[in-house]
Formats: C-alpha cells, sequence, structure tokens
C-alpha cells in the first residue's frame, strides 16, 4: 500500500512539473520584445539600482543619527534650563562657596608659594563674605541649604585633601579655575532666569566678583606652572645608569629622579633657623588649641604631645641660633595663617580631621626641612641639633599619619 502511495505521488509530481515545463515553451503568438535590454545590461543597471539604493540608506542612517544627537543634545539643554529653580541655585551656590573657602583655607595650610596663599586669601574673604550674604537672605526667604557638600563636588574635596597629592599648587589652582568658570556660568544664568527678584539681584552682585577669581586664578596658575617650567628645565638631572649624581646644591639623588632645587643654592644656616623657629613656634600655638578643641581623646592626646616635644625643640633652637650669632624673629605664633585658622574653626566633628591633615603636612615639611639642614649647614651644632630632632618629628609623622587613618573612619 505504501509504494502505490508513493508511485502516485511521483506521479503528480511529474504530471505539474510537466505541466510547467509545457507553459515554458514558446507558443507560436509569442513575440520577442524589443524593447528588452540583453541580460547584461539589465544586470549592471540592477547593480547600479543597488548601489543607489544603498548610499541612500547608509545616507540616511546618518542623518537619523545627526537628528538623534541632535534631538538628545536638544533635550539636555531644555533639561538644564528647567533644573535652574531658586532652590537649586541656592544649594549649588551656597556649597560652591563653602567649598572655596576649605579648598582655600587648605591652601594656606599645604601651600609655600605667596602667589597662591595670596589667592586663597582672597578666595576667604570674598567668599566668606557673600557665603554670610546669602545665608541672611535664605533666613529672610526660609529655604534651606545643605549641610554638607554635593555629591558631585565631594570628589574634588577629597581629591585634594589626600595627603599624597604631589603638587597640590597646581592641583588647587587647576579645580578653582574649573570651579570658578562653572560659578561665572550658573550666577550669570541666575542673574537672568531665577523668579525671585532678591535671589537674582543677589546672583548679579556677584558676577563681578566671581569673574574678577576666576582671571586671578588663571593668572596665578600661569605663574606657578610658568615657574614650575623654569626650574624644571633649569634642574640638574640624573639621567642614565644607576649611578648617583651630585646636584648643584649638594642634594643627592637616584638615577632619573629630578632635584627640587634649581637656583643652585643651598639651605643656608639663617634660612634654617628662620622656618624651623617659625614653623616650630606654630606647632606648639595649634598644639594648644588642639588640646581644646579636638573632640576624640587620641587627637588630644597626640596635640599634648606636640606641644611638650616641640616646645623643648624651640627652646634648644633658640639657644643654638644664639651660640651661631643668629636672631630669631620674635614675631608671636599668633599672626601665623595657620595659627589664625584654627583658633577661629569650629569645635566640631570636623576639626580633628583637619587638625590631623595639617598635622601630617606640616611634619611632612619639616622632616624635608631638617633632612636637609642635617646635611646643608655649616654650624656643626645647627646640624647636630637637626639630626637629633630628626627622630622626634618622623615619631609625630608615623602618629599623625597613623590619626590620620583613624579619623577619617569616623
Amino acid at each position: 500500500m505504501r509504494t502505490w502511495i508513493k508511485l502516485a505521488s511521483l506521479a503528480l509530481v511529474a504530471g505539474l512539473a510537466g505541466g510547467i515545463r509545457a507553459q515554458d515553451r514558446p507558443r507560436n503568438d509569442d513575440r520577442p520584445r524589443n524593447d528588452s535590454p540583453p541580460p547584461r545590461a539589465t544586470d549592471d543597471r540592477t547593480r547600479d539600482q543597488d548601489r543607489t539604493r544603498t548610499t541612500e540608506d547608509r545616507t540616511r542612517t546618518t542623518e537619523e543619527r545627526t537628528r538623534t544627537t541632535e534631538e538628545r543634545t536638544d533635550d539636555r539643554t531644555r533639561h538644564e534650563e528647567k533644573e535652574l529653580t531658586d532652590s537649586h541655585f541656592i544649594d549649588h551656590a551656597y556649597t560652591m562657596g563653602e567649598n572655596e573657602v576649605l579648598l582655600a583655607k587648605l591652601a594656606l595650610q599645604r601651600s609655600r608659594n605667596e602667589d597662591v596663599r595670596r589667592f586663597a586669601q582672597r578666595v576667604i574673604e570674598d567668599h566668606g563674605k557673600c557665603g554670610s550674604n546669602l545665608i541672611l537672605l535664605v533666613s529672610e526667604l526660609r529655604i534651606a541649604i545643605p549641610d554638607k557638600p554635593l555629591p558631585e563636588q565631594e570628589k574634588d574635596l577629597n581629591r585634594l585633601y589626600d595627603p599624597g597629592l604631589q603638587d597640590f599648587d597646581r592641583a588647587y589652582l587647576e579645580q578653582a579655575v574649573k570651579d570658578h568658570e562653572k560659578a561665572v556660568r550658573l550666577f550669570e544664568r541666575a542673574s537672568k532666569e531665577l523668579k525671585n527678584d532678591r535671589i537674582k539681584s543677589f546672583a548679579e552682585k556677584q558676577v563681578t566678583m566671581l569673574r574678577e577669581h576666576e582671571k586671578l586664578a588663571k593668572d596665578t596658575e600661569a605663574k606657578v606652572t610658568g615657574s614650575a617650567a623654569h626650574t624644571e628645565t633649569g634642574t640638574h638631572r640624573t639621567e642614565t645608569g644607576t649611578h648617583r649624581t651630585e646636584t648643584q646644591s649638594g642634594t643627592r639623588t637616584e638615577s632619573g629622579t629630578r632635584t627640587r632645587e634649581g637656583s643652585g643654592k643651598g639651605l643656608t644656616d639663617n634660612q634654617f633657623v628662620m622656618e624651623a623657629a617659625a614653623a616650630g613656634k606654630a606647632e606648639v600655638a595649634i598644639g594648644k588649641i588642639g588640646e581644646e578643641k579636638a573632640k576624640n581623646a587620641d587627637v588630644k592626646k597626640f596635640a599634648d604631645r606636640v606641644v611638650t616635644d616641640h616646645t623643648k625643640a624651640n627652646d634648644e633652637l633658640m639657644r643654638v641660633a644664639k651660640d651661631a650669632g643668629i636672631s630669631v624673629s620674635e614675631k608671636p605664633a599668633d599672626q601665623n595663617e595657620h595659627v589664625k585658622h584654627f583658633r577661629d574653626a569650629s569645635a566640631d566633628k570636623n576639626f580633628d580631621k583637619e587638625f590631623i591633615n595639617h598635622m601630617v603636612e606640616g611634619h611632612n615639611q619639616a622632616v624635608d626641612l631638617f633632612t636637609k639642614a642635617a646635611k646643608e649647614c655649616k654650624n656643626e651644632k645647627l646640624r647636630d641639633f637637626a639630626e637629633k630632632t630628626l627622630p622626634t618629628l618622623k615619631e609625630h609623622l608615623q602618629m599623625a599619619k597613623d590619626l590620620q587613618s583613624k579619623v577619617g573612619r569616623e
């Protein structure tokens, strides 16, 4: 039975095929059409049409992508424009100002460059006044202000507060330029777009100050980076081999490491005494403030240790300097910018962190200074004093770093 079914199926298929072939055979009434192009010409034209369609498709795809990008940009722009409400401006204006003051105070602690310090002091004064006026305004309008930096601002703060940051001056000024450019744009928009007339007026009054800061930051950055480039080109470098080479200043350096001294002058006895005395008096004064304001018991204990050890070292330095015939400045420690800052600082939970950060930075600088003095001072007693004091400074530095890790977690 199955065989029959198969044969019947084959017959059916053969019949259909025969019918198709019969239809394909030309009939007598069929005539060739003169307008039909030769087969080869038809293939060429088809390929040309396909290429044209492909090019058109690609063009349409590119145009669609361009339109999509433009639409996204327009959407983003419209979104940003919608964001600038009174509360949005207040949040960003207040936190920007507070951050600028924080970073400027940090610059006064960490920078030795007088141009950077002058810029930082100007920022503290102007932004401090601006912040006070803004707080007064929002309190009258009953608008809440943030109690901490905005998330996008916290990353920059943490980066600059990192004790391991190399070339602080350059990083600080780059951040200051970027922040003031952003602030100028924000305040200019606010002076035109906000609904509240008092906030608009406040924004308009601050634009001039912010532009001045922006220009001053750029000028200072150019000066600092320019002098850094000059120092680098004038500095003797060891470049080949693994040997050690004496630099012009007498400081030894491993192969491939640039020395820090570009002037060819070493540390003089008078310079060491002046710097060590000023730093020592300031550390004692700041240590006493730490004893009073610190919340953490270990920080208080460390502050007490700093006061005790630096007082002893200061007294010995005065005796050695007198024997060397070097007079020491009688300028009170209270006039030191760091001392002023900590004296005016609030005794809150942030004090401990800021105090310890200063101690790490200050003792890093002190270790560098005393290390150089132990090698480069001409007076033997000054060299001995520097060498004898170094272990205490290094111990303080390690204690401060340990506390820095602990306080940072709290």
